[in-house]
C-alpha cells in the first residue's frame, strides 16, 4: 500500500542514506571535486567539463576570460549541437582526431586534460580554434544546400556528403575537418578531389569488402594530424590517397576475382 511505502521509503532514506555538503571556494572546483569522488562513475556533461577547464585557465587575464565565455556560447549555439545532446561530444573527439589523435567513447575529456594542447595555445585561441572547426563540423554532418554555394566543386562536395552520410560513412570525418580547417586547402578544387576520393576509397573498403572501419578510420586520422600539423601539402594530401585509392581498387579487382571463383 502506499502508506506501507512511505515507511519503508522514509526508513531507508533515516538509515542508508548519508548526505554530504562540501563547500568551496571556487565555483571551478566544483567539476572537479565531482569527478573525484563521484563513486558510481556518473560522466558529467563533456561539455561543461571542457568549458571549465578551459575557463579555469584563462581566467588570469579578465578580458580574455570574458572573451572565451562570449566565444563558448557562440560555439554552442551552432544548429547542429542544439537538436542532438551528444553531438557536441562527437565533435569534440572528431576535433581532437583531426588534429591530436583518436579517442574512444567518453575518453576525449581525460585526454584533453592530460595534454599539453592548452599549454601550447592560450585557451582564448583555443577556443577560436573550436569556433572555426564547429563551423566547418556543421557543414561536415548538416550537409544543407544553404552551407554550399553554386559553384561546380561546390556542389560535388555537398552531393558526395550527402552519399557519405546516407551510407553512415563517418570513419571521414576527422580527415575531411582537417582539410576544411586547413589555410592550406583553401582552393575549393583541391577540397573537392579530397573529398571525393576520401569517399571513393571509404566506400569501396567499408561498403563493398566490408572491413573494419577502425584500420581506415586510424589512417585518416594520421594523416588528418599531419594536414593540421602543417607537415603535409594539400596537392600531396590528394596525391597520397589517389595512392590509396590505387591500392583499393587494386585490392577489390583481386576481392572480385576470388568470388567469381568460389561462385563457380
Amino acid at each position: 500500500s502506499g502508506f506501507h511505502f512511505t515507511v519503508l521509503f522514509l526508513s531507508f532514506v533515516q538509515n542508508s542514506i548519508e548526505i554530504v555538503v562540501i563547500q568551496i571556494e571556487d565555483e571551478f572546483e566544483a567539476f572537479e571535486i565531482f569527478e573525484s569522488i563521484n563513486s558510481k562513475k556518473t560522466d558529467l556533461n563533456i561539455s561543461d567539463l571542457t568549458k571549465n577547464l578551459v575557463l579555469r585557465k584563462s581566467r588570469k587575464i579578465k578580458s580574455e576570460y570574458n572573451q572565451v565565455i562570449i566565444l563558448w556560447d557562440k560555439l554552442s549555439e551552432h544548429d547542429v549541437f542544439r537538436t542532438s545532446t551528444t553531438e557536441f561530444s562527437r565533435f569534440l573527439r572528431i576535433w581532437w582526431a583531426s588534429c591530436e589523435r583518436i579517442v574512444r567513447g567518453k575518453g576525449f575529456f581525460k585526454q584533453f586534460r592530460k595534454s599539453t594542447f592548452l599549454a601550447r595555445n592560450k585557451p582564448l585561441r583555443a577556443v577560436k580554434e573550436l569556433v572555426a572547426a564547429a563551423e566547418n563540423y556543421e557543414k561536415l554532418v548538416d550537409t544543407k544546400d544553404i552551407h554550399w554555394k553554386r559553384s561546380r566543386d561546390d556542389r560535388e562536395i555537398y552531393f558526395a556528403l550527402k552519399r557519405m552520410r546516407r551510407l553512415g560513412l563517418k570513419t571521414v570525418h576527422p580527415l575531411l575537418l582537417a582539410a576544411m580547417n586547413s589555410p592550406a586547402i583553401r582552393n575549393m578544387s583541391l577540397l573537392r578531389q579530397i573529398v571525393l576520393i576520401t569517399e571513393a576509397n571509404s566506400f569501396i573498403k567499408i561498403v563493398l569488402k566490408k572491413e573494419r572501419a577502425a584500420p581506415l578510420e586510424i589512417d585518416y586520422s594520421e594523416l588528418a594530424i599531419k594536414i593540421t600539423k602543417k607537415k603535409i601539402t594539400g596537392k600531396k594530401t590528394v596525391a597520397l590517397l589517389k595512392s590509396w585509392l590505387r591500392e583499393s581498387l587494386q585490392d577489390l579487382e583481386h576481392y572480385i576475382e576470388t568470388i567469381s571463383f568460389e561462385d563457380n
